[in-house]
């Protein structure tokens, strides 16, 4: 029997007799929901089978020429330019397990982080491609990011990608979260009524991102940090 408060064995004494135990599952980092990329027109990948710039040539629209009797007709001459699209983004990620390491393991390092490889790539250009948007087409922005915006921000974002002659069928809109709450403040969006200017929704999600249509825009919530 004990005779003091220290005379007893406890678990700072017996730590050598104490397990530690490591499950076999991870807590893994969670992903952002990546949209931009599957969202652009990549068709000129194919062309970029080597070489470091990809010269796109352009076509014109022609003009309309009133036509007199008898009288001959005028050529237009077109002299067109091209668009280049320069390769001059390279990125990687990489990790090394070493060999000691493989082998005490009790389980494959490689196959656990080979997700996070192909998410820091997607990443990269998830964000490439939203700096961008915002800078192809700077001085023609409306709205606030990151943010609650209105109707009428929408109405003009519309505008704008008319005024640029942009296909109606290629369009979207890819919204962070604050601004998605907005949304669900309009009654323009949450109304039965207004569902004709909306357009239909889909069965399938882009990545989950995907949740309605807005004035006959597909609608991505885009989760990834806002700057």
């Amino acid at each position: 029997m004990a005779t003091g408060a220290t005379e007893f064995i406890d678990n700072t004494t017996a730590d050598v007799f104490i397990p530690e135990i490591w499950s076999s599952l991870a807590i893994v980092a969670r992903e952002a929901q990546l949209v931009f990329a599957k969202l652009v027109d990549r068709k000129f990948e194919d062309g970029l089978t080597k070489g470091d710039k990809l010269n796109i040539p352009n076509i014109s629209d022609l003009a309309a020429r009133a036509k007199s009797i008898n009288a001959a007709i005028t050529y237009e001459t077109v002299t067109e330019t091209n668009t280049t699209i320069t390769v001059d983004q390279h990125y990687y990620a990489a990790i090394a397990v070493e060999s000691i390491t493989k082998v005490q393991s009790d389980r494959d390092m490689l196959a656990a982080y080979a997700g996070k490889l192909g998410y820091a790539l997607g990443l990269n250009v998830d964000d490439a491609l939203a700096s961008q948007v915002e800078a192809d087409w700077s001085g023609q922005t409306v709205g606030t990011l990151a943010a609650e915006n209105t109707y009428h921000d929408y109405l003009r974002a519309i505008q704008y990608l008319d005024d640029a002659n942009a296909p109606a069928d290629s369009r979207y809109f890819v919204i962070s979260p604050a601004s998605e709450v907005g949304l669900l403040k309009m009654d323009t969006y949450i109304n039965n009524d207004y569902t004709n200017i909306h357009g239909t929704g889909r069965e399938s999600a882009l990545d989950k991102a995907y949740i309605s249509s807005f004035l006959g825009v597909p609608v991505q919530v885009h989760k990834r940090r806002w700057y």
